[in-house]
């Protein structure tokens, strides 16, 4: 079904990037006898494994993707090229980044923010299990409070954590927008978009 609904989207005229996320696999912060650089490395293999299962979906359905890593593992996944090819694959095909940064001490977030400013995107849209930015935890506090809108000053002063503070610095300062949306909603973007119109997203 998401797979499906992306494919839609790109045929809106939508540039679309999608950052692999590994933590159905393996979450750091959860296996504490694991010294942290090792389990990063675990992470980044782990968001590799998510994207090759994703790019089989869309080849399922017959829909143009291509899929590049972080870091070129030979025979398996090519590594992201250059700004130029990059920018000219994005335009007809729904491109798959595995790998996160390749770098030990990086999240998600922080290669996301990064793969956006380096392909020229609009808005990242962050695919998560809460339907927008509270100030606290609404799965654990009933009173949290949902912005409707926040500047990227106030989350950095309230210290909002839907992302890591890393990446919202470099969205900030390159003014890319961030829309949080609960994944099994994802039939709504086309209404929280102004202008869907060669728009340029990453998920």
């Amino acid at each position: 079904m998401l797979c499906k609904k992306i494919q839609e989207y790109k045929e809106y005229g939508l540039s679309i990037g999608i950052v692999v996320g590994g933590g159905n696999i393996w979450r750091g912060r959860d296996n504490t006898y694991i010294d942290n650089s090792l389990s990063d490395k675990i992470g980044i293999l782990s968001t590799t494994i998510n994207s090759l299962v994703l790019k089989a979906c869309f080849d399922s359905i017959g829909a143009n993707s291509v899929l590049f890593n972080s870091s070129n593992i030979e025979k398996i996944v090519e590594k992201i090229p250059g700004e130029d090819k990059l920018s000219k694959i994005y335009n007809d095909n729904i491109i798959i980044f595995g790998g996160g940064t390749g770098d030990v001490g990086c999240s998600t977030d922080t290669a996301v923010a990064l793969l956006a400013k380096k392909i020229n995107s609009d808005i990242i849209v962050k695919l998560t299990n809460v339907d927008g930015i509270y100030d606290k935890d609404p799965k654990v506090y009933k009173d949290a409070k949902k912005y409707k809108k926040i500047s990227f000053d106030e989350v950095i002063d309230k210290k909002l954590n839907f992302m890591d503070l890393e990446s919202i610095k470099l969205c900030s300062n390159n003014d890319i927008r961030i829309l949080v949306m609960n994944i099994k909603e994802i039939d709504k973007l086309i209404n929280e978009l102004d202008e869907i119109n060669n728009s340029s997203l990453v998920f």
